[in-house]
């Protein structure tokens, strides 16, 4: 039987300094010492979890992109993966041209605006986990929401 406790990573696992707090690399490393499997779920991309791993590895597994991304890191490999289609990237980019898009790929995320929008895209197409979409207020998101889901 494996025990596993999963816990998100921003205000939970680092502090509002940006670091691990000395207690919580105590505990962690007592649960993993124990046998607990030690997961890190986050909205972020993958990149910046691993960079507070590099000092202390504090965990076995990373979930990133809202679970579009699972990486074994003890095994140092991808498990799990499901990118975004071109198709509904495209999409979005034609339905929300106007609005601030950030797309994180597996190493890095990117906010576009910029020219390089389509080399990017291109360059990334089978690479983008996730797309972050910025409104002006929550009825402007909530109807933009309905529209996605159709």
């Amino acid at each position: 039987m494996y025990k596993l406790i999963v816990s998100s990573f921003l205000n939970t696992i680092i502090n509002d300094y940006e670091e691990i707090p000395m207690s919580t690399v105590v505990l962690i490393d007592e649960l993993r010492r124990s046998g607990i499997k030690f997961v890190i779920a986050t909205g972020k991309d993958i990149d910046s979890i691993i960079y507070y791993n590099r000092d202390f590895p504090f965990n076995d597994y990373l979930i990133t992109s809202n679970g579009a991304y699972i990486y074994d890191m003890n095994k140092n490999k991808v498990i799990f993966k499901k990118n975004i289609g071109i198709r509904t990237i495209k999409r979005i980019i034609k339905s929300y041209y106007d609005k601030s898009i950030i797309y994180l790929t597996n190493d890095r995320t990117r906010n576009l605006i910029s020219n390089d929008k389509d080399k990017f895209i291109e360059e990334n197409k089978n690479n983008i986990y996730k797309i972050d979409l910025y409104f002006e207020n929550k009825l402007t998101a909530e109807q933009s929401l309905k529209e996605i889901s159709l």
